[in-house]
C-alpha cells in the first residue's frame, strides 16, 4: 500500500489510541481483577497500531487483508475489555465514552480498507479472466463474479 495522508493518519491515531490504552491500564486500581483486564486490554489495544504497519509491507492483497484482519480483531477484543472495565465499575461509560468511540470508528476504517482491497482484487481477477479465455456459456467462469467469489473463498 502506497504511503498517503490517510495512512499517516492511521499509524498517529492507531499509536496515540495505544498511548491512551497504557494510560487507561495505568489508572486502573491496583486490585487483582482490574490487573487481569487492564492486561488483557493492554495487549490488544497496543497492537492494532503493530498490526496495521505489518499490513503496510505486505506481501500481496490476501497478506494485506489477513492483517488488517488482525487488527480487527484486536479492536474487537479491546471493546470487550472496555466493557468488562465499565461493567466491573473501574471506570464510568463517561470516562470510557472517548477511547470506546475512537474504538468504534478505527473498526470502522479496517473495514473500509478491506472493502476497498477487495474491490481491487476483484478487477483484476475479472480482467484476468477476460484478457485470458473465453467462457462457456453458462459455466461458473461466465459470472466473473462467482469466479472472484470462488477464488477468494479457496484462500486465494
Amino acid at each position: 500500500m502506497k504511503s498517503n495522508s490517510l495512512n499517516d493518519d492511521l499509524k498517529k491515531r492507531t499509536k496515540y489510541f495505544a498511548v491512551r490504552i497504557i494510560r487507561l491500564y495505568s489508572a486502573l486500581p491496583k486490585s487483582t481483577e482490574a490487573r487481569v483486564l487492564g492486561r488483557q486490554l493492554r495487549r490488544c489495544g497496543t497492537s492494532v497500531g503493530a498490526q496495521y504497519r505489518e499490513a503496510q509491507h505486505a506481501k500481496s492483497d490476501a497478506d494485506f487483508i489477513s492483517k488488517i484482519e488482525g487488527s480487527l480483531q484486536e479492536l474487537a477484543e479491546t471493546s470487550y475489555w472496555l466493557e468488562l472495565l465499565e461493567e466491573m465499575s473501574f471506570f464510568s461509560s463517561e470516562k470510557l465514552r472517548p477511547i470506546r468511540q475512537e474504538t468504534d470508528e478505527l473498526t470502522a476504517i479496517p473495514f473500509a480498507v478491506i472493502l476497498h482491497t477487495l474491490g481491487k482484487v476483484q478487477e483484476w481477477l475479472n480482467w484476468q479472466h477476460w484478457k485470458c479465455c473465453e467462457p462457456q456459456k453458462g459455466s461458473v467462469g461466465s459470472n466473473p463474479t462467482l469466479s472472484a467469489i470462488s477464488i477468494l473463498d479457496r484462500g486465494f
